[in-house]
C-alpha cells in the first residue's frame, strides 16, 4: 500500500556532502548497511549511516538519501543534485531545483529565514501500478457478424 505523506520539510543545504534524513519511512528501497561510516553534526556529535534509499514524490525522485541514525532534520544536498545532472540556482526569495538544460522545474523552495525549505508530497511505501492490456484478435476473426 502506498500513501502520500503532505507536506514533510526537507531543507536545501549547500554544505551537506550527502542527502540525508533520520526517518526510513521516507525512503522507498531502503537498503540497511553494516558500517556506512560515521556523520559529525554541527554540535560535533556524531551519527552513524545506517543504509541508503530513494526519495520519491510525484514530479521526481532523489537517488541515494543516506539514512543517518539520530539525524532529526532531513537535508537535500546541492552537491549531489548538481552531480546528477540536475541545475540548482537561488535568488533573494527562492531556491529551484531544474533539469539541466533548465526546461523543467522540479521543484522551488522560498527563502524562510536561513534556509530553503522543501515541502514536499512524498510517496511512503510501494506505489500501487496497474497495468491494463487490451487483447487483440487476429483480423481474420469474425465476432457474430453474418456475410
Amino acid at each position: 500500500m502506498c500513501k502520500e505523506e503532505q507536506e514533510d520539510k526537507w531543507l536545501v543545504d549547500s554544505a551537506c556532502s550527502l542527502h540525508m534524513t533520520g526517518r526510513t519511512k521516507y525512503l522507498l528501497d531502503f537498503r540497511s548497511i553494516c558500517n556506512g561510516g560515521n556523520f559529525t553534526f554541527g554540535n560535533n556529535a556524531n551519527g552513524i549511516i545506517r543504509g541508503y534509499g530513494v526519495l520519491t514524490t510525484w514530479n521526481f525522485s532523489i537517488q541515494k538519501i543516506a539514512y543517518v541514525e539520530g539525524l532529526k532534520h532531513s537535508f537535500i544536498s546541492v552537491g549531489p543534485l548538481r552531480k546528477a545532472g540536475h541545475r540548482v540556482e537561488f535568488d533573494n526569495d527562492y531556491c529551484y531545483i531544474m533539469t539541466s538544460d533548465k526546461n523543467t522545474f522540479l521543484i522551488q523552495s522560498k527563502f524562510e529565514g536561513t534556509m530553503y525549505p522543501l515541502y514536499v508530497s512524498l510517496i511512503i511505501g510501494k506505489p500501487q501500478l496497474c497495468f491494463l492490456s487490451k487483447k487483440q484478435y487476429p483480423r481474420s476473426a469474425n465476432f457474430g457478424t453474418t456475410s
